[in-house]
């Protein structure tokens, strides 16, 4: 399984990425229905991970927890991600809002992950 998006569906790449502007993510209340922060800008479960659990598959790990296990899956969602690239963004007048790890840089880093877990059968 393997999600895209930003805060809804962020289960800790923001932390790893700015631990600074992320980490009020990584500390009560966020977590504490699940008795410990997690990453998630949410008090619980993400609706990612209720598919997961629901398929009898563990949580997503982060994409950028590099030591991850990505047997299953990887999250690649960034918490105030956007569809559009920052650049993109600023032509149009728009500030970027604290990440940028748009639509397109997650692609980006689903392509590379592609390339480093699947065999290459040609």
């Amino acid at each position: 399984m393997y999600q895209f998006g930003d805060s809804i569906s962020d289960t800790g790449n923001l932390v790893i990425e700015n631990p600074i502007r992320g980490g009020v993510c990584a500390r009560y209340p966020y977590g504490e229905s699940i008795r410990r922060p997690t990453g998630r800008c949410s008090d619980g479960l993400l609706m990612v991970d209720d598919f997961a659990l629901s398929f009898n598959m563990p949580l997503l790990t982060p994409y950028l927890a590099r030591r991850g296990n990505f047997s299953h899956g990887a999250n690649f969602a960034v918490a105030g991600s956007t569809a559009l690239d920052a650049q993109t963004l600023l032509t149009m007048g728009v500030q970027s809002p604290g990440t940028k790890s748009s639509l397109s840089v997650q692609l980006g880093w689903f392509r590379s992950h592609l390339r480093d877990t699947c065999l290459n059968l040609a």
